[in-house]
């Protein structure tokens, strides 16, 4: 009888152990896996709309700084696109003698890909 509280005491920790090494990759985004992404104006608007929480008033008095601020921010996030971009692309042909074929064509799918964004 004491075996089988044992037992499942233990199996309760195993299974508790699980689910918290498992749950917080069901719960966050893979955003962080992306070495490039493509925000707009907009979304820099919206993310310091979000972030200082502003109403409706508000926002017609703040809108044209946030207009600017978004410019400037876009702006920012493409510079440092096109600078990872290049710093890859150096990466690539620096590497790309002792890559494999199937290493030497995901690398250039994923350049292809982000060139696609900073481009746009």
């Amino acid at each position: 009888m004491k075996r089988k509280y044992i037992l499942m005491l233990v199996s309760t920790l195993i299974i508790g152990i699980v689910i918290g090494v498992l749950a917080p990759g069901l719960f966050y985004s893979k955003r962080s896996n992306k070495l490039i992404v493509a925000p707009t104006k907009d979304y820099f608007k919206q993310k310091a709309i979000h972030l200082i929480k502003i109403d409706e008033e508000q926002l017609k008095q703040f809108d044209s700084s946030l207009n600017k601020f978004s410019e400037r921010a876009y702006l920012i996030e493409m510079d440092n696109n096109r600078k990872m971009y290049n710093a890859l692309d150096s990466l690539f042909i620096e590497l790309k003698p002792a890559l494999t074929p199937e290493q030497k064509d995901r690398f250039e799918k994923k350049l292809t890909h982000i060139n696609s964004i900073i481009t746009k």
